[in-house]
């Protein structure tokens, strides 16, 4: 009876050190992830724009439509946008007297954005982003970006993502 015990009680430890052996091999990251950095972002859905482009080299008129989406580099930063924190001097102190005047730091913050994109789109020409040169597109998602930091005086916008993107 106690060599039954013993072989019990020994094979039991070898399953508890195989188990315990796998769970570590398992948690162990792979070592080339250890070199890609990874970057997390904050969404800010800026909307639909639909809007005129700057007339090409042939005087032809075009139109964008397309949806715009802002990487954030923080939540402080998106809540600010969204007037969640009430510090509106964060997002470049102009929302204090909107917000007294009923429309709020978030409205405030929107009309912002929008103008400053708006004002990026109708200084582009059709030429510039519909080209198949991929780096156009890239192109104006950086100036759009830096558009918005200089506005906000920060430097938490970090990219632009679109949704998608017409040009006729």
């Amino acid at each position: 009876m106690k060599k039954w015990i013993s072989l019990i009680l020994i094979l039991l430890c070898f399953a508890l050190l195989a188990s315990c052996g796998k769970k570590e091999e398992e948690a162990a990251p792979p070592e080339e992830d250890d070199e890609e950095e990874i970057v997390v972002t904050f969404d800010y859905a800026a909307g639909v724009f639909t809007t005129n482009l700057a007339p090409s080299e042939n005087k032809a008129t075009h139109i964008i439509q397309t949806d715009i989406t802002l990487k954030l580099k923080s939540q402080k930063f998106l809540d600010t946008l969204n007037g969640s924190t009430g510090e509106a001097e964060a997002a470049g102190g102009h929302g204090a007297s909107a917000e007294s005047e009923g429309g709020g730091v978030a409205a405030t913050n929107l009309l912002r954005i929008r103008d400053t994109i708006t004002f990026v789109l109708r200084n582009t020409t059709a030429e510039e982003i519909t080209a198949d040169d991929v780096n156009k597109q890239q192109s104006l998602r950086d100036e759009i970006t830096a558009a918005l930091n200089e506005e906000f005086e920060t430097k938490s916008f970090v990219g632009v993502s679109f949704g998608n993107f017409v040009v006729s």
